[in-house]
């Protein structure tokens, strides 16, 4: 049996936007960390910001630092 005082703690907060321009300044220093690895969702949101076009995000904060990213079409929360 696992004794509580050995499990950590990971409390998440997540925000919700429509708006990819939003997304972007919220989530750059996480998402420029790492251009390789999220270079298809800065594609996308880069896409979406110069068409006009909205769509759905979650940004999973810990803390105050964005932690993860995701298009609604994308299965996963940290990319």
């Amino acid at each position: 049996m696992l004794r509580s005082d050995k499990i950590s703690r990971m409390e998440l907060k997540v925000l919700f936007s429509e708006d990819p321009a939003f997304v972007i300044r919220r989530a750059d220093k996480f998402l420029s960390s790492e251009p390789v690895l999220h270079n298809l969702i800065l594609s996308i949101l880069d896409s979406r910001v110069a068409q006009g076009d909205p769509g759905r995000y979650w940004i999973a904060l810990h803390g105050e630092e964005t932690s993860g990213n995701s298009p609604a079409h994308f299965s996963r929360l940290s990319l």
